[in-house]
């Protein structure tokens, strides 16, 4: 007889699955934007990805909430074997999401020429919003598909969504670059074309791995009703997230214009490199805190205490290597072209990226601990902070200033999350581990500044990272970063 698993187990095993399916994705997105960086220039650089913000603000209406019914009515359904329901409120989801995409994408393509003119402010914008219209409406199809997978719990298929996807993309961008074509526009058209063939290929797995659950489409005015009930709050906190995600690149784009966006894309995936690290563990931790609210509300507060010092360590470890060294990763990664531009946006986004990991990890215990609508009513307040922060620095200091002001919106979130979660459960941040780390980035920056320890080439750069890696593991030891106890005591949940 095969031994008894914990529930703590088998989340973590269909974790497993979603974490390399989805680790994939960084690295692809790397690529690209290294590719991009070196054959384009600054503004078309920046005109590529003001673009993809602006369409991916779009993006957050498309499915007017809709798609979350299919994370959240599709399971209840599919257990009880109801297979008309779950296609009815797919295919209700789907139309939803190509009408409406349909109906924005009519409307940008009738003011391309004022976008292009007033909001972009760059000629070859006309073009380009035309080609990224494809890829929203097929974007839009392709979204339904994998949350109607998440609501199936196939986390093989939904998982591998988004790296097809961007696989495609950067397997179309590879040969245009090889066949020295390289421009906005056949980058732009990379992006479609991969969009639309994934949305291609994942309807032919749905209907050949799941054509049993394929039934005639009918109208069902309850289940509408039911669906339009969910959707409503859904969509209002999606947008409010996309919107709050890409009100920096908004400003620069009409404050400052596309060049300053083609700066901020450089800053940005270097400051976010923990996310590499830290996003999955979301993942697991989710639903295991879901599970753990119901009765053993003390093991969650171990879990956060634990994880608000292995998190922030984390990024501090990734912050103070490039506080250090701030000039190498832009040179090596992107080209020397960049590196007076983004070097001191970049030293200051790092720093905010380890406030930023804590604020992520604490909105993720909010909905693990079901407060989904405090969740909602601070990020209405956080929303008009951000804009109204955001504007008044990108206006002074441009990129400078959209890195201060996402950093400030990172510690108010920080403390509003904080602020909920306390209700329910009490937790301290461990401020004294704060000093402390505090302290060896002071000492450590100090050492390499006064010893003139800086590398000149990549092979130095590399050498430099092994052993800076060394130290702060030897540093995670002696500060007992990890309790062997609670963890063991979790996976016996």
């Amino acid at each position: 007889m095969k031994p008894h698993k914990s529930l703590t187990q088998r989340i973590l095993k269909g974790s497993f699955t979603v974490i390399l399916f989805t680790s994939l994705g960084p690295p692809i997105t790397y690529l690209m934007k290294m590719i991009y960086s070196r054959s384009l220039t600054i503004e078309m650089f920046g005109l590529f990805y003001a673009m993809l913000a602006f369409f991916g603000l779009l993006a957050s209406f498309t499915d007017i909430g809709f798609g979350y019914c299919l994370t959240y009515l599709v399971p209840k359904y599919f257990k009880k074997k109801d297979y008309k329901n779950c296609w009815n409120v797919y295919k209700y989801s789907q139309i939803i999401s190509l009408a409406t995409s349909l109906i924005i994408s009519l409307l940008v393509a009738y003011f391309a020429g004022w976008l292009s003119d007033h909001y972009f402010k760059v000629p070859e914008a006309k073009s380009i919003i035309y080609i990224f219209t494809v890829f929203l409406i097929s974007g839009s199809l392709s979204s339904a598909i994998e949350r109607f997978f998440i609501g199936l719990q196939q986390e093989k298929y939904y998982s591998i969504i988004q790296p097809v996807r961007m696989g495609l993309a950067l397997a179309f961008t590879i040969i245009i670059w090889f066949t020295n074509n390289s421009n906005i526009l056949y980058y732009s058209i990379a992006w479609a074309t991969g969009t639309v063939i994934t949305t291609f290929l994942f309807t032919y797995i749905l209907k050949k791995k799941y054509g049993y659950l394929i039934n005639k489409t009918s109208w069902d005015k309850e289940l509408f009703k039911l669906m339009f009930g969910y959707a409503l709050p859904s969509s209002l906190t999606t947008f409010v997230l996309a919107f709050i995600g890409s009100i920096s690149v908004i400003f620069l784009t009409s404050l400052k214009g596309v060049r300053e966006v083609g700066i901020y894309e450089i800053v940005l995936p270097l400051a976010a490199m923990s996310s590499l690290i830290l996003a999955p563990i979301n993942t697991f931790i989710l639903p295991l805190i879901s599970h753990l609210m119901e009765g053993e509300k003390e093991k969650v507060q171990q879990l956060l205490e634990t994880a608000l010092k292995i998190i922030p360590f984390v990024g501090f470890y990734f912050a103070l290597f490039i506080i250090l060294y701030s000039s190498q990763p832009i040179r090596f990664l992107f080209g020397e072209k960049w590196v007076s531009l983004a070097k001191s946006p970049l030293i200051i986004l790092s720093v905010g990226y380890i406030i930023a990991q804590i604020s992520s990890f604490l909105a993720t215990v909010v909905i693990g601990i079901g407060k989904v609508n405090e969740r909602l009513r601070a990020l209405i307040i956080i929303a008009p902070i951000n804009i109204i922060l955001t504007y008044f620095l990108v206006s002074r200091y441009s990129v400078l200033g959209a890195t201060i002001s996402g950093s400030i919106i990172f510690v108010i979130s920080t403390f509003m999350y904080a602020g909920i979660i306390f209700k329910s459960i009490h937790f301290k941040f461990p401020i004294p581990f704060y000093l402390k780390l505090l302290t060896i980035g002071i000492v450590i920056y100090s050492l390499v500044t006064l010893l003139n320890l800086y590398p000149t080439n990549l092979a130095q750069y590399l050498l430099a990272g092994v052993i800076y890696t060394l130290i702060i593991t030897v540093l995670a030891y002696f500060l007992k970063l990890f309790d062997k106890n609670m963890l063991k005591s979790l996976l016996e949940t």
